[in-house]
């Protein structure tokens, strides 16, 4: 099955609290990977990608969740605030609600909660002998 991508627009603030910019944003999700959501930001010339849990962008557009590098909550305004922390920094993406809705919605279309584990490869095996091949590392 097919990749649902979203773009939309969004806003991000600085760590320091007060600088606000634009961003472009692409929301993808894949149902060979059925449990995560990619967050693709891009700004004139440059981009940074973040994959973290679909459940965890589902919850955060009702209560805050998440800890650690990413967080995400509703605020009053109609938007939901995707926190990002990396050793590079930190921002503050301001996403519509209403587009991060569309897109948990098309992705659950696809792919219901709980039944993710329906859409992962189950020839383990198989999947450890490929990755043993392209990793040498990896074997024992």
């Amino acid at each position: 099955m097919d990749a649902i991508r979203t773009r939309t627009e969004a806003v991000t603030v600085t760590s320091d609290g007060v600088s606000e910019l634009p961003v472009a944003v692409a929301l993808t999700y894949r149902p060979d990977d059925p449990y995560a959501v990619t967050v693709e930001l891009s700004t004139a010339g440059d981009s940074v990608t973040w994959l973290f849990g679909r459940s965890l962008l589902a919850d955060g557009t009702v209560t805050a969740t998440g800890e650690g590098d990413v967080r995400v909550e509703p605020l009053g305004n109609g938007a939901v605030v995707v926190q990002l922390r990396s050793p590079e920094g930190a921002v503050e993406v301001h996403l519509r609600r209403d587009d991060v809705m569309a897109f948990l919605e098309s992705s659950l279309e696809l792919v219901p909660r709980s039944r993710e584990s329906e859409w992962l490869a189950t020839d383990f095996d198989a999947e450890l002998r490929l990755l043993s091949e392209t990793m040498p590392e990896l074997r024992s």
